[in-house]
């Protein structure tokens, strides 16, 4: 199918998700506000460096291409896996870009927030991350569950389940001196453990999902 008919049979809206655009602008305006303009009206806020502006803007502007671009929609048409490939990049990708973007000081406003802070005690411990990533990530991968319902539940879904790849990656990359708990040594036996519980989680839901269909048929 010529990239043109896809073009006129997805139309404007789908193709390049202006509303989208628009949001993920108006978020990097108000990072910038915030960190630049605004940033002495906030207790121990320190100034924007070249890296997490790089940083933070290279995150928004992939999450735009992945997400919002033509180019996932068109792709999608001529290689499936296309998808597959989108939804690598923006949980795998995405995340520890943001993460490094984001100041210092803005993080550790979020995390001791009353009304984040058990969230974060609780889902920054590493391997309960890492559990529940792979169980989302791998679940929407074979099911296609978000997809079967309405637009509101595919983005709240994917919002979640992107929510967890940034707690996921934090123990990675985060920059906070109170928060940094791996060595060297651990950060590759995390990345080598979330493998492996990656590897146990498909090859345990595929068995559910052949089970099932062996009972049904």
């Amino acid at each position: 199918m010529p990239i043109s008919t896809i073009a006129d049979y997805l139309g404007f809206r789908v193709l390049w998700s202006p509303y989208f655009f628009i949001v993920l602008m108006l978020i990097l305006v108000g990072y910038f506000l915030i960190t630049m303009k605004f940033r002495t009206r906030f207790v121990s806020s320190e100034k924007l460096t070249k890296r997490q502006a790089t940083f933070f803007t290279l995150g928004i502007v992939l999450l735009y291409m992945i997400e919002g671009s033509q180019l996932p929609k068109i792709g999608y048409f001529y290689f499936h896996e296309t998808y597959y490939i989108q939804k690598a990049c923006l949980y795998l990708v995405i995340p520890p870009f943001l993460i490094i973007g984001i100041p210092q000081w803005i993080w550790r406003a979020i995390i001791n927030n009353p009304a984040f802070k058990l969230i974060f005690n609780i889902f920054m411990k590493p391997l309960i991350a890492l559990i529940l990533f792979n169980i989302f990530f791998i679940f929407s991968y074979l099911t296609n569950f978000p997809y079967y319902g309405s637009y509101y539940i595919e983005l709240l879904y994917n919002g979640f389940v992107f929510i967890l790849a940034v707690f996921m990656w934090w123990p990675l990359v985060n920059q906070l001196p109170e928060q940094r708990k791996l060595s060297r040594l651990k950060k590759v036996g995390y990345i080598f453990l979330g493998i492996v519980i990656a590897f146990i989680t498909l090859m345990f839901m595929v068995s559910l999902f052949l089970l099932s269909s062996s009972i049904r048929y």
